[in-house]
């Protein structure tokens, strides 16, 4: 910011709902909030020079961001963003988002999850010009509330820590498991991300809405999934730089273009195998050779 306001680069301010700009008495206290400060002398930055930066903040041009982070509220955000660079306000897309992001390929993340919808948003910009030219359907980010295509021949599920615990996403992956033809895809896109263990299953079974048929179900839907070899993928990570994420978007149009075998088809074989079974059984019982995710041969590293 310091170097910024020195220079007097155009600056546009992005700011959540709930963040407050620096006032007197946070400038006032800031080398008690912010006792490294001493590190910023080495770039010949002193405290009259943040307090300036600071003051320099309140006279910037601001924009609000929406609460809850979706393609359909980024769009106005790029045309702010883009405009303001070029000179002029772009046009105004969010009415036909709903057109624009329909799919055959969907993209799912927990809604709720801010780092997990980016993610999403993230690869999906990434895979779509990898896909061109190919006879697979470019993939996009399915909003909340929206159903799966019936037609959906693929889809990338972004793996959160708290994902499991979604409405949303108990609803997608049950619509997924009952797509003929629809394979899914596991994106890890944590660090320490762990998968689903009979433990966590229990504890889903205290939160979910879902009855004991169809929760039994969504577990075996989770289970199914973790067969599938996942991809990693984690732009928010501070040593993910961009040619890293190109590498691994590379791999998830790879894997997107292999044969996939259908999520149902999966889940059918896990129900016919160990039927009414408690989903903790099951999980004790699968053999380990089973649970492919743990490796990605495409970049030969353990997940």
């Amino acid at each position: 910011m310091v170097t910024a306001h020195r220079n007097n680069v155009k600056t546009l301010l992005l700011s959540w709902p709930t963040f407050l700009k620096p006032d007197e008495k946070f400038i006032e206290d800031f080398p008690t909030l912010v006792p490294d400060y001493g590190e910023l002398a080495s770039h010949g930055i002193g405290l009259s020079d943040v307090a300036k930066a600071f003051r320099w903040l309140q006279q910037v041009e601001s924009h609000s961001l929406p609460e809850k982070f979706t393609p359909s509220s980024a769009l106005p955000l790029v045309g702010v963003v883009c405009g303001r660079s070029s000179g002029q306000r772009l046009p105004d897309r969010s009415k036909s988002t709903s057109t624009f992001y329909s799919t055959d390929c969907p993209v799912l993340a927990d809604p709720e999850d801010t780092e997990a919808v980016a993610t999403a948003m993230v690869l999906s910009s990434m895979l779509k010009p990898k896909l061109l030219g190919t006879n697979l359907p470019l993939p996009s980010v399915l909003e909340e509330g929206k159903h799966l295509p019936d037609g959906a021949q693929m889809a990338l599920m972004i793996c959160s820590s708290n994902c499991w615990k979604s409405a949303q996403v108990e609803r997608w992956l049950l619509q997924t498991s009952q797509l003929p033809s629809c394979g899914l895809i596991p994106v890890i896109a944590e660090d320490n991300f762990l998968v689903p263990s009979p433990s966590l299953y229990e504890e889903l079974r205290s939160t979910s809405l879902l009855d004991q048929h169809e929760f039994q179900r969504y577990c075996i839907v989770i289970k199914a999934l973790f067969q599938e070899i996942a991809v990693v993928f984690v732009p928010q990570n501070y040593s993910s730089t961009h040619e890293d994420l190109l590498l691994r978007a590379n791999q998830a149009a790879s894997r997107l273009q292999a044969t996939l075998t259908p999520l149902a088809e999966k889940v059918k074989a896990i129900e016919a195998r160990d039927g009414d079974k408690h989903i903790a059984e099951i999980d004790k019982e699968v053999d380990p050779k089973e649970d492919n995710w743990k490796e990605d041969p495409l970049c030969g590293e353990a997940l």
